[in-house]
């Protein structure tokens, strides 16, 4: 799992790109009992992740119709939705820590599902380049070395 973040959050600074989660994986995350973790969910959010929304009441009910259809192959509801809302939200990826969502769904979705590190992996960056962005001076990150290629 360390790996993944570690991929995540390289793919933020390299690829200079806003990262969005979906309406559930918001819902997700503020139901966190553990304050300290979800203060860090808020945290990360606020400063690396937007949420997209739906803006048409049709988005929301294909929403519903296209997670019934992964239920089929997934037992995760809450996983099925993210992916449908990620599919109709416009999504061009979706990256996902969860290994049975990744295996189960990934050749059933119409966007690209994959793991932080396989994105990470496919981005090609070479080493001892520089990222496109790069944490405040100070950010305690701008001090260690683990993120940098």
């Amino acid at each position: 799992m360390a790996g993944e973040k570690v991929a995540l959050f390289r793919s933020f600074l390299y690829s200079g790109a806003r990262h969005f989660i979906t309406p559930t994986v918001e819902k997700e995350w503020r139901r966190i009992s553990d304050q300290r973790r979800q203060d860090l969910h808020e945290s990360w959010h606020s400063v690396h992740f937007g949420t997209v929304s739906f803006y048409l009441p049709e988005q929301r009910y294909e929403a519903e119709i296209r997670t019934q259809e992964l239920l089929r192959f997934h037992p995760g509801r809450n996983d099925c939705l993210i992916l449908a809302e990620a599919e109709i939200l416009g999504a061009n990826k979706l990256l996902s820590y969860d290994r049975d969502f990744l295996m189960n769904l990934s050749s059933r979705a119409k966007i690209e599902l994959i793991s932080p590190s396989e994105h990470w992996n496919n981005m090609n960056v070479s080493p001892g380049a520089g990222p496109k962005v790069t944490p405040h001076p100070s950010n305690p990150l701008t001090g260690v070395s683990w993120w940098r290629v």
